[in-house]
């Protein structure tokens, strides 16, 4: 039995009634009932810009097409009416669909690997599902909250002079 889902950016992991019974280990997969990503999705962010890669990665993988926004100016893109109508804190990166913006980077690499009904990236299982998700929390948590506060003081210690 196929199971129609409306995904979303940044929601709640899919409800285990998704899946026939806890003993199947193939996940079923999902028709996406949003409008289908027929054209170019745009990502908002500085080309160097550590959390917009995620999402550039994760379309890499997936086979989605991903357009960065040319010229974009930290401090001033950021700052517009247009760019804080799409995210109000104008925080980067924001991705710009078909059916609205989304902006976080997991929640945007989330939506780009999903947006292909066939995609892998997921697992196929439920369990696989479950450490894919694992492991995506523990680097915005633990990993990533390591290596800013490390960054955060090679920047104090070369702008002082202690080195």
């Amino acid at each position: 039995m196929k199971t129609v889902a409306y995904l979303c950016a940044g929601s709640s992991p899919p409800p285990i009634s998704r899946y026939s019974s806890p003993q199947q280990s193939e996940i079923e997969r999902v028709e996406l009932a949003a409008t289908p990503v027929e054209m170019a999705l745009v990502l908002h962010a500085g080309s160097g810009n550590k959390n917009a890669l995620k999402a550039l990665i994760a379309a890499e993988y997936s086979g989605v097409k991903v357009e960065l926004v040319k010229n974009f100016q930290m401090g001033v893109s950021n700052k517009t009416p247009e760019f804080l109508k799409m995210n109000p804190i104008g925080k980067i990166p924001v991705l710009e669909t078909p059916e609205g913006p989304v902006f976080e980077s997991n929640a945007i690499a989330r939506y780009v690997t999903r947006s292909k009904a066939d995609n892998p990236l997921y697992g196929s299982t439920l369990i696989e599902y479950a450490h894919i998700e694992q492991w995506i929390d523990f680097a915005a948590t633990e990993v990533m909250l390591i290596l800013e506060m490390a960054l955060s003081t090679a920047r104090i210690i070369s702008l002082c002079g202690c080195e």
